[in-house]
């Protein structure tokens, strides 16, 4: 079963917090299908030192509540500007509106 928006964003939050790592400002919802309008994408932020086990936590989360379809991924963004690299790192987990 996918969670919805709701339990996904606290389940995150838990996930932070279970990790020790900072809770970040800003996180975002957004769609991902055309198809189903309903379905989103819950990101949010993670230092980098921090994914491995914030990722870890979620999953736990996720699986004991019973979210099995919905399994948080760290993803990485990398850009360049002024010719230096910037890395920018995401914990995302697919989701559906409550």
């Amino acid at each position: 079963m996918f969670a919805n928006t709701l339990d996904a964003r606290a389940l995150l939050k838990r996930s932070f917090e279970a990790a020790k790592a900072t809770k970040p400002s800003h996180t975002y919802t957004e769609k991902t299908s055309e198809r189903d309008p309903n379905r989103r994408s819950v990101v949010f932020p993670v230092d980098s030192d921090f994914a491995d086990e914030v990722i870890h936590q979620a999953r736990d989360f996720f699986r004991e509540a019973g979210f099995t379809k919905s399994v948080p991924k760290v993803y990485t963004n990398v850009n360049m500007f002024n010719n230096k690299l910037y890395f920018k790192t995401y914990v995302r987990v697919i989701a559906y509106t409550a």
